[in-house]
């Protein structure tokens, strides 16, 4: 393969004779430009007056806001205060004291049919199981952040492993399990 070469490049300088630039001198009005001074002055100080203006104005409306908040506030605490005073009365008799016993029932043993991450398919699973006639309920989220399902919770432990047994083969569900646990 042979290299290329260019050829040449011929330059020509072309003068133009361009016609001389003659200045004039610019003749300014000292009292057009004074006018003009005098205009923007006063519109300046006008400008910041207003901005003066306004503040002032909001000011004094900010302050007579707070002062009327006040008085609506105190207006109000005066009739929460007589209204306190019209509902007090006195008992002269003493009411006959009533003793109730109160039994909570403590169900430590929970049956577990899932746990789950999003509550949205743990409520689905109760709302299932409730259909089939099981006392489901939330039992509230673990150590690990899921959302645990109980079958049933019971008060005795037989009780419990017995259900537990009959979930798993009535049900089908070997990942059934028992929680012992006071909620």
């Amino acid at each position: 393969m042979s290299s290329f070469v260019l050829p040449e490049v011929k330059r020509e300088t072309l003068l133009k004779e361009t016609p001389p630039i003659v200045a004039r001198p610019v003749q300014l009005d000292a009292k057009r430009k004074k006018e003009s001074n005098a205009f923007l002055k006063y519109a300046a100080i006008f400008v910041i007056g207003l901005s003066l203006l306004g503040l002032g104005v909001n000011s004094i409306y900010q302050k007579n806001l707070s002062e009327q908040q006040i008085i609506a506030n105190q207006e109000q605490e005066r009739e929460t205060q007589t209204k306190i005073e019209k509902a007090t009365f006195i008992v002269s008799e003493a009411l006959p004291s009533l003793s109730v016993e109160v039994t909570l029932d403590k169900k430590p043993y929970h049956i577990i049919a899932g746990a789950f991450r999003y509550p949205e398919n743990a409520q689905r699973l109760v709302n299932q199981l409730i259909t089939s006639g099981y006392k489901a309920k939330i039992l509230g989220v673990n150590k690990w952040g899921l959302t645990q399902v109980s079958y049933e919770s019971y008060t005795e432990i037989n009780d419990a492993i017995n259900s537990l047994y009959r979930i798993r083969e009535t049900e089908a569900n070997a990942a059934a399990w028992l929680l012992t646990q006071d909620l």
